[in-house]
């Protein structure tokens, strides 16, 4: 999954990083014309005989359409002057009987892990796993979850409490989730708009390497001078059917109403969370441009709100396409970073619904961590069967300021939530 591939980006980085010489550098997600490569080398590594302008594509399994994909690129790149040489890394060891039927060409060269590693005498990055407080062992990972459990209600009656809520949650109770919403927003135009040429969700998936917010601008483009329709559109899609009833949801309201917690931070569009609160609790919808009133539980909505009922004054803060999301990293003092980062460094925050892939959220939480503790502050709500190493994935989280509550069905999480409440 994607938590996997960061892991095994970052140890292909750090090996080719060792070998570097001179003026030899590695760039990450590096844009050349209309291709995003995952690492660059524009000096190249004498080292590892990677020739100037190498662009390296990181694969964790090999498999036809993978190098076929790689290659096609190759060419292109190599007409259009965009990279002159790729080398196609790939993580699984079983993948060498698909290695042997692949025909390779003069400037594609595939290397596993392994033998990347062999060529530099490099061994697994301990670097990488946490220590607990700078000592040299390595961070035990739990065995006991109700122990963990039990940590876990104990912070959360110390008070100070936020929640962070992604689109799991949603979901839950029949919400479309990112790649959700952005199918069923290409369904809309095309069914709203029958003279304008088709555009397809799998066409936008390929071409935008699976990635929701690059898909979400190459929509905001398709609609042109009526880019102003996109968040309507978006409103039409998420409430098109009312949501069912989640005992998720339940579950989270019930915890937002809770004193212990003094603030909620959403990166959904919806009013699910407000709607089950009802009047149980006062509580303050924050887009940015407003302040909570005294008193109430302050929702901020840092990817933007988008209500059932109209109320233009929120359009203009939504966060979904490429172009948007961009903001977030280029201003750092804007107004959904502050926030975050203050409930991430003051607060012991709950994750749930979300997978913490998201690369502004993970930036804002090793900022966060930098002053270090001794002890993680922060849970996360995380299905086991989504990681091929939850161990590893369990140590890397630690390093960012957060144990994983393991969990195996998405009925657990209510559970869950209702012994760390109660």
């Amino acid at each position: 999954m994607f938590f996997f591939f960061f892991f095994f980006e970052s140890e292909v980085k750090r090996i080719i990083e060792s070998e570097l010489t001179g003026s030899e550098t590695i760039l990450s997600e590096y844009r050349s014309g209309d291709y995003v490569f995952d690492l660059f080398l524009p000096e190249g590594c004498k080292r590892l005989d990677f020739p100037p302008q190498t662009a390296i594509e990181l694969k964790t399994k090999l498999v036809s359409d993978s190098v076929a994909q790689v290659t096609r690129m190759a060419r292109t790149s190599l007409k259009l002057g965009l990279a002159q040489h790729f080398v196609l890394v790939y993580e699984e060891e079983d993948s060498k009987k698909t290695r042997k039927e692949i025909k390779q060409f003069d400037n594609v060269r595939i290397l596993s892990l392994q033998e990347l590693r062999n060529a530099t005498g490099v061994t697994l990055n301990q670097e990488l796993l946490p220590h607990n407080d700078r000592d040299t062992s390595i961070v035990p990972i739990p065995q006991n979850q109700d122990s963990l459990l039990q940590e876990a209600k104990g912070r959360f009656h110390q008070g100070d409490v936020s929640l962070f809520l992604g689109s799991g949650v949603g979901r839950s109770a029949g919400l479309p989730d990112w790649n959700g919403l952005i199918e069923r927003m290409v369904e809309e135009v095309n069914s709203n708009n029958p003279d304008r040429e088709k555009y397809y969700y799998a066409v936008l998936e390929a071409d935008t390497r699976h990635s929701p917010i690059v898909m979400a601008r190459y929509l905001k483009n398709a609609l042109g001078e009526n880019s102003e329709d996109f968040v309507p559109l978006i409103k039409r899609v998420l409430y098109k059917s009312p949501p069912r009833k989640s005992k998720l949801v339940e579950a989270v309201m019930n915890t937002a109403v809770n004193p212990n917690v003094r603030r909620v931070i959403t990166y959904n569009y919806d009013d699910l969370l407000e709607q089950s609160i009802g009047d149980q609790r006062t509580f303050s919808i924050i887009d940015g441009k407003n302040r909570p009133s005294p008193g109430t539980l302050p929702i901020y909505h840092v990817h933007g709100f988008v209500p059932r009922d109209d109320d233009p004054s929120f359009e203009e803060n939504v966060v979904l396409s490429e172009d948007e999301y961009h903001l977030l990293y280029k201003e750092a003092f804007h107004w959904s970073n502050t926030e975050q980062l203050h409930a991430l460094k003051n607060t012991t925050c709950f994750f749930i619904g979300l997978s913490l892939t998201d690369p502004n959220l993970r930036r804002l939480l090793d900022i966060a961590n930098e002053i270090g503790t001794k002890d993680p502050p922060h849970f996360a709500f995380l299905r086991k069967s989504d990681y091929n190493q939850p161990e590893k994935a369990w140590q890397l989280f630690y390093t960012m300021g957060v144990k994983v509550l393991w969990f195996d069905e998405f009925d657990e999480v209510p559970v869950m939530l209702r012994g760390i409440v109660k």
